[in-house]
């Protein structure tokens, strides 16, 4: 324990808020002469004085006597004990007494000398006194022991014995002995004697450190030859050396060396000296910023730089919420090298100011300076903090420590009053840590080190007696100090722990302030008492004068009973929620329990409204504040959130317009809203909302992602920086921070959510990086001055809205990764029930697709009345649903051959599109892709197409001619609906079905012609087509449904073929100017009102038939017909039909009215049946099937095979080596199958090919799929092929002949056809195998284990492994497939590797193996398992 020192204190106190102290000394103690004691015996007091003398300590001018120690008040020696105090020498109380008369005792003079001087034992030391027991510093005791200064008495140290004056005298001369042996002497002429053999460079011989462990010597005149001890000079320094290797070049030696110690190479050394530290060389942190004072006259500030002598170099950075600036001047190393010991110490001036808010504990570094040939000075500042402080102290800084052989080592101290001052709303920490990495190898190497600094801690006590002050807070600081070692030298090693110099309990500087209701008082007013510091031990007040003092011993404010100004809940977990708070304090730190009950929770409004509170600090256990938690408290300024907080409710810090800045902590999960507060806000939320002065926002480090709504309606936030860790920006995070101007996005970043963005119209420009997959619907809706975009090239989903309303956008380039876009309903009343990714983009013209597109998602330009002409790559493949759906002013779009899909809706509302050329490819027009495109008057159908889908081309009302391509085979419901213009339109041989609507209201269609192939018509199919007066039905057609041809006005006659059956009701409903239908015999039914004017009709068909009936029961004229068939015409006249499968073919009949009926027949049932025109299979063979009319017959070949049923490989899955063959057989089934040709194919030909013949090569490691497929019916197997590196089997060896027997003679050996070894490895050119076998005499080669895989710096990994005997070398092998694919290759011989040049943010799987050699040939052991590594820088 040390003592106390004491310093009275000049204050200028300044309320703002907060508490601020300021301090500033001068020196003026004069050096006086030592007193030794009179009669044999010295008193206490005289003791003080001969310590103060010698050691001299300056004490600061202004600092006013202290009556408090009334027995010294008139002592001669009143100013030297005050020092003493000041300098913790003596360590009193408040009001207690000195007794400066009193002699002397042993323990006091060893203890106060020792601190002195700055003797430290070693850990654990050895106690030589009996009477250790009895000793209050036996530490100190054993070191007056042994220095010699105390003699034991019967083995006991005696303590409360006076000393006596041979003591005295033997131990001032000791200290003054140390002090001058202590001093350095800057023109000291350093000596060294080498021992034999030592070649010595002169102090002017010209050399460098030109790397590790080498030198490059330009001093030629010494011949310095491999294996030679030499020595050279650096800062008067010898370093020795042998020289390892010595080369020649450019008319200087490079010698490599290495470290030969002092005892080996040096007789006798006396060297000391001072080294200035060329603040040149200061090298700041990263994020540090420096500037530089040069020492001339006429000094000037830039950066670091040239040779001019700098006097000062200025530091500053900024961290979070806080920031540090610092000076530092006149940096010296000392150092005293001597057969008897040894001594290294920095000093300097230090002045540092920094002002933080928060909760954390940090170690910021902020440079250092290379010595050469000596070591690093290095820099940093401490920070511990829970609330906001700022800070400021001016330090003559020394740090250091010197020993003599077989002394206690001592620890440097300096005896000049610093300055500091401090503003605090907070429990803090902040200090100063300035250490010197010595590095002379031969002699010493390790590190000194000093910090100093200042700490508080606030204490807070609230009364409920209806009396003033109702609070009384004390907030005391004191300036501490601590120092440490870890140093070998000269083989010796020292190693401390940290000593404490100064701290809460002998800190030359104490001070308190009393705080009563908010306000700073000299003392409390509280009855009968001043202040409670009496709790804390001595601290000075700030504004005492001479005479006034009283506190001391109990003086402290008196027990009242405490106010209740926390309200809580408790849970079934015991944890506790606050819930209303009644205090007025300005600083608060919310305790971590109530009432024995953990503090989880901050529940709505609980300190809403408080105008008192300025700073507050959420404990660690907080995990979540409810809404309007801190609503409206204005003069909040500093939060501390809890590290552990998950939910943030809305408007916790609402209309706080004291609050500057915020720290986020990385737990926050996500933030809720408080809809009975929305009201206040005009419907508005967030959780910082209102807050007009909140711009400085700061993420922890770590944070992962930004919460929903965190900043919500803020029109305070200008800049925000997104930190590299996060990955995800929640939904409505930013939305509607109306100042919001700037953002920098994380390269981490994966998604930004729905509204993040929305509304901050003063963005102007947006870059996303590449790591962002999804941006989130209305993600920038409604940025008015967004003129700028850059999408992530990564990018698959865009939300609707995301850039909707974005007037200043004129243009936009998509990127290749795009997969889809997402709707977001909540948004569409405000568009009508509109939606699209660029919607309301009024000036968007520009539309650019990034090289290697294949595809155009839904939706994504849809609604946007800016467009005008839109060029698609000639690499897409796919226009997807609703994609250009509603862009009222595209006019013209080019659409490349390469696309085979143009999804639902997807041109659909594109009024001002006029013709259109669609694509060859396409083989289906999907459901309304042209719908309501008003103006379009000629499309271009691929012969490709198939399918023309429900409301294509409905509401087309220009299109006035369509050729429908020769493959189509199916119109589906309402494809032409509306089209009012078409007046033509043609059916290709083929098409089998017409829908519903398909051409309903197609009001200038004169004339339709159904192929034979037409097999259905939808109801309303031609439905008000008020021209159509010519049809032809095909034959194919069987029944004319429900309202086909209503409201055909124009049509006349009818002629039905054939294969009639059924006229459905209302099929010629209101046809008015129907006269005449021609029903043949097959038609069996006709729904009465299908012809709505029978008396104006005549219906012509065959006797004794339906029609005929119909007729009479209809009142409608029949008139028989009897005309012969001429001539029949089959669909086909020779088929192939598979086995299990049907096939219908038509037959039309000239004339079309004939009276003929129709008869199928077949010529072999076993073979094929028939029946109206559908031929069944039996059995393969063929056969004829022949349709007949009267006397006319025509025939069809048939022919029936067997169809592939499957097919299957002689392998599933099978491993290969490099350059190897495998044939893969294909059965197909059944075994009559009558077309059994496959194809072959594999997926990753670089990996293995396959040939017509299914043979397999293998080409490269990997795995590679190989599949076959049946071209009848298309069956498919696959076998997987993992290829291998090759490896050589090692062959058995041959036994041992015993050389006595007589061995039989070997059979002649066969000739043997070479084989591929199997499971191999390869290595490239030669030869390799694995660990099966052995191979002239090498045995197997064992598995390697990874010890471990270390990170490195950017992009580098170290992978090590434990040392295998026996092996020659290893091989690493890293990839980015976990299954080693496409895997890069390290051999080392070495057991670690480095592995350089590796992808952030990747992660990487590593395994190694060993090998031998065998001949030329390596002999690999079996792969070690896989490990893996995420790169993060």
């Amino acid at each position: 324990m040390r003592k106390k020192r004491f310093q009275w204190l000049i204050i200028a106190l300044m309320l703002c808020g907060c508490m601020t102290v300021g301090i500033s000394t001068r020196t003026t103690k004069a050096k006086a002469q030592l007193v030794y004691g009179t009669n044999g015996t010295i008193t206490r007091a005289e003791w003080v004085h001969d310590l103060v003398t010698t050691f001299d300590m300056t004490m600061s001018e202004g600092l006013k006597p202290d009556n408090y120690y009334t027995d010294i008040s008139t002592n001669q020696y009143y100013n030297d004990i005050l020092t003493a105090m000041y300098f913790g020498v003596i360590d009193l109380e408040a009001g207690e007494n000195f007794n400066p008369n009193v002699s002397v005792t042993r323990e006091f003079a060893a203890h106060t000398l020792s601190y002195c001087i700055g003797y430290q034992l070693e850990k654990n030391p050895t106690y030589t006194m009996e009477d250790v027991a009895d000793l209050q510093y036996p530490a100190d005791d054993q070191i007056a022991v042994n220095k010699g200064w105390i003699s034991l008495s019967d083995g006991k140290f005696s303590p409360n014995d006076n000393i006596t004056l041979s003591e005295i005298t033997v131990m001032l001369t000791d200290a003054a002995k140390v002090l001058e042996e202590s001093k350095i002497d800057e023109s000291h002429q350093n000596q060294y004697t080498f021992e034999n053999g030592v070649k010595e460079i002169s102090e002017n011989g010209s050399f460098e450190f030109s790397g590790d462990n080498e030198i490059t010597l330009y001093d030629t005149s010494v011949n310095i030859k491999t294996n030679d001890v030499f020595a050279v000079y650096s800062n008067g320094i010898a370093y020795t050396y042998k020289a390892v290797n010595v080369e020649t070049k450019e008319n200087c030696l490079v010698i490599t060396t290495e470290d030969v110690m002092y005892e080996d190479a040096v007789k006798y050394v006396d060297a000391e000296g001072i080294i200035d530290a060329d603040l040149n060389d200061f090298v700041p942190a990263e994020g540090v910023s420096t500037e530089v004072e040069y020492a001339s006259e006429q000094s000037r500030s830039q950066r670091i730089s040239g040779s001019k002598k700098i006097g000062k170099v200025n530091i500053s950075k900024s961290f979070g919420s806080g920031s540090v600036n610092c000076s530092i001047s006149n940096i010296k190393i000392d150092y005293k090298i001597n057969n008897s010991g040894y001594r290294f110490a920095v000093t300097g001036k230090i002045d540092t100011k920094c002002s933080f808010s928060g909760k954390k504990d940090l170690t910021l570094t902020l440079g250092y300076i290379n010595v050469a040939g000596v070591g690093k000075v290095q820099l940093q500042m401490i920070y511990s903090a829970k609330g906001s402080a700022t800070v400021g102290f001016t330090t003559n800084a020394i740090t250091g420590v010197e020993k003599k052989k077989g002394q206690a080592v001592r620890h440097l101290d300096n005896y000049t009053s610093p300055t500091w001052n401090f503003s605090a709303k907070a429990e803090l920490k902040t200090a100063c840590n300035l250490n010197f990495s010595v590095d002379i190898p031969m002699v010493a190497n390790g590190r000194v080190y000093g910090e100093t600094g200042i700490k508080s801690t606030p204490d807070v006590e609230v009364y409920t007696d209806g009396m003033t002050p109702r609070i009384c807070m004390d907030l005391p600081a004191y300036l501490y100090a601590e120092a440490g070692c870890s140093l070998n030298v000269f083989g010796e090693s020292l190693v401390n722990e940290t000593i404490p110099i100064y701290t809460a309990s002998n800190s030359p500087i104490r001070i308190c302030y009393h705080i009563e209701d908010g306000k700073c008082v000299k003392a409390c007013s509280r009855p009968g008492s001043s202040s409670r510091v009496g709790k804390r031990g001595y601290y000075t007040s700030p504004d005492l004068t001479s005479g006034s003092g009283t506190y001391g011993g109990e003086c402290f404010v008196a027990p009242y009973e405490e106010v209740k100004i926390f309200e809580y809940t408790v849970d079934g977990d015991g944890n506790a929620t606050i819930t209303k708070y009644s205090g007025n304090v300005s600083a608060l730190t919310i305790p971590d329990d109530v009432d024995g009950y953990p503090v989880v929770a901050i529940g709505a409004n609980a300190f809403s409204g408080n105008g008192y509170l300025q700073s507050v600090v959420i404990p660690d256990g907080v995990n979540s504040i409810g809404e309007g938690a801190f609503l409206a408290c204005s003069k909040l300024s500093q939060v501390a959130l809890s590290p552990k907080l998950k939910v943030l409710g809305g408007y916790a810090f609402g209309d706080c317009d004291s609050l500057t800045s915020i720290t986020i902590p990385k737990s926050l999960e996500k933030t809720t809203q408080a809809y009975y507060l929305q009201y206040i806000y005009n419907y508005q939320w967030g959780v910082f909302i209102a807050c007009d002065n909140l711009k400085n926002i700061t993420f922890e480090e770590g944070t992962t992602k930004i919460a929903n709504g965190l900043f919500a309606n803020n029109d305070s936030i200008e800049k925000v920086v997104i930190p590299d860790t996060v990955t995800s920006i929640e939904w409505n995070a930013f939305y509607k921070c109306s100042k919001l101007k700037d953002i920098s996005f994380s390269d981490g970043l994966v998604s930004i959510g729905d509204d993040a963005f929305s509304y901050d119209k003063l963005i102007e420009k947006v870059e996303i990086p590449n790591t962002v997959t999804s941006i989130g619907s209305g993600a920038f809706l409604g940025c008015g001055n967004l003129s700028d975009v850059k999408l992530s090239k990564r990018l698959k989903e865009l939300g609707g809205y995301a850039f909707g309303d974005c007037d200043s956008l004129t243009s936009i380039t998509i990127p290749k990764s795009l997969e889809k876009t997402t709707q977001a309903y909540y948004s569409q009343y405000i568009y009508n029930y509109q939606w699209g990714v660029f919607i309301a983009c009024d000036n968007l013209k520009n539309i650019n697709f990034e090289e290697g597109t294949t595809k155009i998602t839904n939706g994504l330009f849809a609604n946007n009345d800016s467009i005008e002409k839109v060029v698609i790559p000639d690499t897409v493949t796919s226009i997807e649903w609703n994609t250009f759906y509603k862009c009222s002013k595209l006019k013209q779009i080019d659409i490349p051959d390469s696309v085979t899909y143009i999804g639902t809706y997807g041109f659909a509302g594109c009024v001002s599109l006029e013709q259109i050329k669609l694509p060859k490819n396409i083989a289906s027009i999907e459901e309304g892709t042209f719908r309501d495109c008003t103006s379009l008057g000629t499309i271009q159908l691929p012969d490709e197409l198939q399918i023309i889908r429900l409301n294509t081309f409905t509401n087309c009302k220009n299109l006035k001619s369509v050729e429908v391509p020769s493959n189509v085979t199916k119109i589906e419901e309402n494809a032409f609906s509306n089209c009012e213009n078409l007046s033509n339109i043609t059916f290709p041989e083929g098409l089998t079905s017409i829908g519903n609507k398909a051409f309903n209201l197609c009001v200038n269609l004169e004339k339709i012609s159904f192929p034979d192939s037409l097999q259905g018509v939808g109801e309303y199919a031609f439905a008000e087509c008020e021209k159509l007066s010519d049809i032809a039905f095909g034959a194919g057609i069987t029944m004319i449904p429900n309202y086909c041809f209503y409201k055909d006005s124009a049509i006349t006659t009818v002629i039905l073929p054939q294969q009639m059956t059924t006229i459905g009701k209302y099929a010629f409903g209101n046809c008015v100017k129907l006269k005449e239908i021609t029903i043949k015999r097959k038609v069996n039914k006709i729904d009465s009102t299908a012809f709505s004017y029978p008396s104006k009709m005549k219906i012509y068909g065959v006797k004794n038939t339906y029609a005929e009936n119909f007729a009479k029961e209809n009142d409608i004229v029949f008139e028989a017909i009897n005309k012969p068939a001429t001539a029949i015409k089959l669909s086909k006249t020779e088929c192939v039909i598979p086995k299990g499968e049907k096939l219908l073919i038509t037959a039309s009949i000239e004339p079309m009215d004939s009276s003929d009926e129709l008869i199928w027949s077949s010529e072999n049932e076993e073979i094929a049946k028939v029946l109206d025109g559908v031929i069944t299979p039996i059995n393969v063979g063929t056969t004829y099937v022949q349709a007949q009319a009267g006397n006319i017959v025509q025939k069809c070949k048939v022919t029936v095979y067997q169809p592939v049923t499957g097919v299957s490989l002689n392998f599933s899955s099978k491993e290969m080596q490099i350059g190897s063959t495998l044939q893969l057989i294909a059965s197909v089934y059944p075994d009559n199958a009558e077309i059994r040709e496959v194809i072959w194919k594999s997926d990753a030909e670089e990996i293995a090919t396959v040939g017509e013949d299914g043979v397999v090569k293998a080409l490269a490691c990997g795995t590679a799929n190989i599949t076959v497929k049946t071209l009848d019916g298309g069956f498919e197997r696959t076998c997987k092929i993992t290829v291998l590196e090759v490896v050589t089997p090692t062959p058995k060896p041959q036994p041992t002949v015993n050389p006595t027997s007589t061995p039989k003679p070997s059979p002649t050996p066969e000739p043997q056809k070479p084989q591929q070894p199997q499971n191999a490895n390869s290595d490239g050119n030669n030869s390799t195998s694995n660990n099966s076998g052995n191979a002239s005499g090498i045995r197997g080669v064992p598995t390697i284990k990874i010890e471990k895989i270390v990170r490195k710096g950017k992009g580098k990994v170290k992978v090590t492994w434990k040392k295998t005997a026996g092996v020659v070398g290893y091989q690493v092998q890293y990839s980015l497939n976990k299954k080693m694919k496409a895997a890069k290759k390290k051999n080392c011989k070495t057991v670690g590797v480095t592995i350089k040049k590796l992808k952030k943010k990747k992660t990487y799987y590593i395994r190694v193996r060993a090998y031998k050699m065998n001949g030329k040939k390596k002999v690999y052991g079996k792969w070690s398992k896989v490990k893996k590594v995420k790169i993060k820088k």
